[in-house]
């Protein structure tokens, strides 16, 4: 519980992350992402690059724990490939 909590917090968080690199990018004395040099498209990435890490955390949290498989089962040794 405490888990899928956390995952959702993240995913919001990471939700206000990406609202927050749209308005530093959008700022008018701030590097164009077309700036010849690469810096922009450098800057760029940094901005969105805290927003993707936290929204793969929180999927990551989020997901379903894996099953033990079931030796006994007719279909064990499908499911061990």
């Amino acid at each position: 519980m405490v888990k899928k909590v956390i995952g959702i917090g993240c995913i919001v968080l990471s939700a206000l992350l990406v609202v927050a690199a749209v308005n530093s990018l959008n700022k008018p004395n701030h590097i164009a992402v077309t700036d010849q040099s690469g810096l922009g498209v450098s800057a760029a990435v940094g901005a969105f690059l805290p927003s993707f890490i936290a929204f793969i955390v929180g999927l990551s949290l989020l997901r379903k724990p894996k099953l033990p498989i079931d030796e006994t089962a007719p279909d064990a040794d499908r499911a061990k490939k």
